[in-house]
């Protein structure tokens, strides 16, 4: 079963340099990237081991757990980066000091073209899948840019704020999953990662059973009542 999770950066690395790349490396040319990226080399790792934000530790313990349990999911992560775009986990890069947050809309935009965003989103998510989940937050979702014009065929679960739900497009087979305070509250986790923690429990409960995705993008199936609202091991690991 394959399942593929897009997930965003996050500003907190595990990596850290004192001359991380900025914005205005990534609008070098090819060979002059090349050389500047060269110099943080013994600072690069994978995407996926790269961000030390909870929401992407949440994800990638849950991740790393079930295949180390061979569950029989094959899960895909990709990361929408600020800074490299949408990179899967396994690709190799450097720390970077580039985020959205403060970016005005139309600057953010602007970046997001220059950096081929829209293109690599809309390419990734309209690939076959079994199941597949999308973490993002406003600016994110202002940067993936998804028109109502694509087609998705995976089923797909769109975890976002409650107020970015009425902006997007209503495509089928896609669940939009609002997520806000009341959620945090019932879950009790905090807001920051609360994306990242429901989509570890969500992969557990593909695990145990394939059949609920059909029930995933149902917006009747009222997830956040299944989700455990405690403490876990994930949680005692951060």
């Amino acid at each position: 079963m394959l399942i593929r999770v897009v997930t965003s950066c996050t500003g907190k690395k595990v990596a850290n340099a004192s001359n991380p790349l900025v914005m205005s490396d990534f609008e070098l040319s090819k060979e002059q990237f090349k050389m500047r990226e060269l110099g943080l080399s013994s600072h690069k790792t994978t995407a996926g081991k790269m961000y030390s934000g909870r929401q992407h530790q949440f994800l990638m313990q849950a991740v790393e757990k079930l295949r180390a349990e061979g569950s029989g999911l094959e899960i895909e992560v990709w990361i929408l980066s600020a800074a490299y775009g949408v990179i899967n986990e396994n690709e190799e890069i450097a720390p970077y000091d580039v985020t959205f947050t403060d970016m005005s809309k139309k600057v953010l935009r602007q970046w997001a073209i220059r950096r081929s965003i829209p293109d690599q989103m809309a390419a990734l998510v309209q690939r076959p899948a079994d199941f597949q989940m999308i973490l993002l937050g406003s600016k994110y979702l202002d940067a993936a840019a998804l028109g109502e014009d694509l087609t998705y065929e995976a089923p797909t679960m769109i975890v976002c704020g409650h107020s970015e739900t009425p902006r997007l497009p209503q495509w089928p087979n896609v669940r939009l999953l609002g997520v806000g305070i009341s959620e945090a509250s019932r879950l009790r986790q905090g807001l920051v990662w609360i994306k990242g923690y429901i989509a570890a429990q969500v992969l557990s409960l593909i695990e145990g059973d394939n059949d609920l995705v059909s029930e995933l993008v149902n917006s009747d199936f009222d997830l956040i009542s299944e989700l455990p609202g405690k403490p876990t091991q994930l949680q005692l690991e951060l």
